[in-house]
């Protein structure tokens, strides 16, 4: 029964006084003094502990620090504040920052009230309270947890048990079938039996491990010695579907292990992990909530909400996977007057019988129900692809009627796609050549262009395209393979070896074409004489062009910081690179990468500076790397970390130099 808080508070504060000759006022070491009383309070017979500060009550301040009311299934605390307020607490006798050694009962009745009250035995009064409250306290909290179980209690009673040919369904069309035989030396025929069909069987010429075909039965086993097999086990997952209303589904996944000692039956064991329901809400859109199996002790149920936790993320975890086997002989009758009626599920497993996950399917066919006849024509593939790799919407037109039309292609492509089994890397690349215009004709001259020079794929055909049509690339290209194949470089190896090459070296030069602004509609600029020549003249011009920007940009940025962060202590001082060159030099002659920044240098993003020894300021030493006024690395030979000299140089430069500089914001 909960407590009644506003009749407890004309208990709060009892007028009990201390007699000042008291022994325990004059305790130094205690530093609370508990009075007890018994009360029938709001219907309910309550324990009352008054917990006195020690010091106020010497100082005549009767007032409780703390007032406990302690029922038989509850307990609160009201807590007298510095300013005299008072505040409602549900926190334990052990969490209210009292210590037992701290505290000491008024009198030997005070401590039998507790003991008698919380009945709990072999325990003193400052003992037995926090127990009762423990008790309390899990019992309240199992409570909770019972509370959230009984919806999930509710939910979990609407299923049925599982099809009466489950079992049989599991050991025939799931778990591999074996067939065991006794080896006999020099004999040709050979005792066995086969788990498929529980025969006894004589098997010729058995090899251990080998695949084979049962003789009775005809069905697919894996031979085995009964005298090489040892113990082995198999495990499956499974799933059945079963139908809870008409807007409503639940996928149950189970796990089979079925172990094989050293007898010819086997043992299997059915255990149920997880349950996925499957429902419309009122927007129609398709919401799955699953469920787990727990071996949490003291629950009502062992069901609980969320997919089950995995151990490891990159390894495997089959307790938690809900990907399995579909019983497939019931579908018919559990999707029927659903909104998944049509969903095709059942021809979709039994394709291959491969196992399945079952939710994102069934949700897939609700949110892009155009899913549906993309399988019915024959597109297996493409939509496992659609429903377990990629999004729909953006690689279908789901709005329209048509196949060609939904799967954005030429009318043609339709039975090409369905025959060649796509997926939807393939079809991306159909529809590519529509976007760019090039029809079944023509993409058959580039399969045919693309065999013939052994490229790997057609993406640098594609690339090329926007600039020109299919022949003139072929006869272009053609024309320089057979100019600059046996063209070699200053080493000796040869630059264009294949027409991949070609094709590469001629993509990056209408790249820069494109970014020095040239006419991409003029056959000059399109079809160079010799592309090495056009393509290596063109690289030169925008290099030298860029080295200019970066020199001129680089003179800006240390113009505007040269003496500003002069510094020289203990024989070191800093130096500042004249161009873009001494910074490479510096890397090269220290073994670090410091090169690489000038792009960063030229666009002042940073600054790179040089720490030196005075007596020798032409040889490198460590190099400096300043962001935002503050030093962000120091490196030497190697990518060596300064020495505690250095460290000590450099703490005194960024305190007294680098700080109070007035530099650019980029640096």
């Amino acid at each position: 029964m909960k407590i009644n808080k506003r009749e407890c508070r004309k208990y709060a504060a009892p007028d009990l006084a201390i007699p000042a000759s008291h022994g325990l006022l004059h305790a130094k070491q205690i530093h609370y003094i508990v009075r007890t009383a018994t009360k029938n309070i709001g219907g309910s017979r309550l324990l009352v502990l008054y917990i006195y500060d020690r010091k106020k009550a010497l100082a005549q301040d009767f007032r409780p620090v703390y007032t406990l009311f302690q029922g038989k299934d509850d307990f609160i605390t009201l807590t007298r504040r510095e300013d005299g307020s008072l505040v409602w607490r549900t926190a334990s006798f052990d969490n209210m920052s009292i210590d037992d050694d701290d505290c000491a009962f008024y009198s030997s009745h005070d401590e039998n009230r507790v003991t008698r009250f919380c009945a709990i035995a072999k325990k003193n009064g400052l003992t037995a309270l926090p127990a009762l409250q423990r008790k309390i306290k899990a019992a309240q909290e199992l409570e909770r947890r019972h509370k959230k179980q009984r919806p999930i209690i509710a939910r979990m009673s609407l299923l049925a048990p599982w099809p009466r040919d489950f079992k049989g369904w599991i050991h025939r069309e799931v778990l591999p079938q074996y067939l065991f035989y006794t080896y006999q030396k020099g004999k040709t025929l050979m005792d066995g039996y086969c788990t498929a069909c529980k025969h006894e069987v004589q098997v010729s010429a058995p090899k251990h491990n080998a695949d084979g075909i049962c003789p009775f039965c005809k069905k697919s086993v894996t031979l085995k010695s009964r005298g090489k097999r040892g113990y082995f086990s198999d495990r499956r997952t499974v799933q059945i579907l079963q139908k809870i209303s008409d807007n409503e589904l639940v996928i149950r996944v189970y796990k089979v292990y079925c172990k094989y000692p050293k007898t010819d039956t086997a043992e299997m064991s059915i255990h149920e992990a997880t349950r996925i329901f499957l429902r419309l809400d009122d927007s129609e859109k398709c919401m799955m909530e699953p469920y787990h199996h727990s071996f949490q002790s003291g629950d009502l149920t062992p069901w609980k909400h969320g997919y089950c936790p995995i151990r490891y993320i990159y390894q495997e975890n089959f307790g938690a996977e809900v990907c399995g086997h579909l019983y497939h002989r019931n579908l018919d009758e559990v999707l029927s007057g659903t909104p998944w009626q049509y969903s095709q599920l059942k021809p979709f497993y039994m394709t291959d019988k491969a196992e399945m996950a079952t939710g994102p399917y069934l949700k897939a066919l609700i949110e892009h129900p155009k899913l549906e006849m993309l399988f019915k024509l024959g597109f297996y593939r493409l939509t496992c692809d659609m429903v377990y790799r990629d999004d729909p919407i953006h690689t279908l037109d789901c709005g329209r009627k048509k196949p060609y039309e939904i799967l954005q292609v030429w009318p043609e492509d339709v039975n090409d796609l369905r025959d060649n089994h796509c997926g939807t890397s393939e079809l991306r690349k159909y529809q590519e050549y529509r976007k760019k215009g090039i029809s079944s004709k023509d993409r058959s001259e580039v399969f045919s262009w693309v065999d013939r020079h052994n490229l790997r794929g057609d993406y640098d055909v594609l690339a090329l395209m926007p600039y020109m049509t299919l022949h003139k690339l072929f006869r272009y290209t053609e024309e320089q393979f057979a100019l600059l194949h046996a063209y070699k470089t200053d080493n000796g190896n040869s630059r264009y070896e294949s027409m991949s090459r070609i094709l590469g070296e001629y993509r990056d030069y209408l790249r820069l074409c494109e970014q020095q602004n040239y006419d991409m509609k003029s056959s000059f600029v399109l079809h160079p004489r010799n592309l090495q020549q056009a393509h290596d003249r063109l690289s030169a011009r925008i290099k030298a062009k860029l080295n200019a920007e970066q020199r001129r940009s680089f003179k800006e940025a240390y113009r505007q910081i040269v003496s500003h962060l002069d510094f020289e202590l203990e024989g070191m001082t800093i130096v500042y690179p004249q161009q873009l060159e001494d910074i490479e030099a510096e890397g090269n002659k220290l073994h670090h990468c410091v090169g690489s920044y000038t792009t960063s240098v030229a666009e002042k993003k940073c600054i790179i500076l040089f720490l030196r020894h005075t007596a020798d300021p032409e040889k490198p030493f460590y190099t400096i790397e300043v962001r935002d006024k503050a030093v962000k690395q120091v490196r030497g030979m190697q990518n060596s970390a300064p020495t505690p000299e250095v460290e000590q140089f450099m703490t005194a430069w960024e305190n007294n130099v680098l700080r109070r500089a007035k530099l650019p914001a980029a640096a």
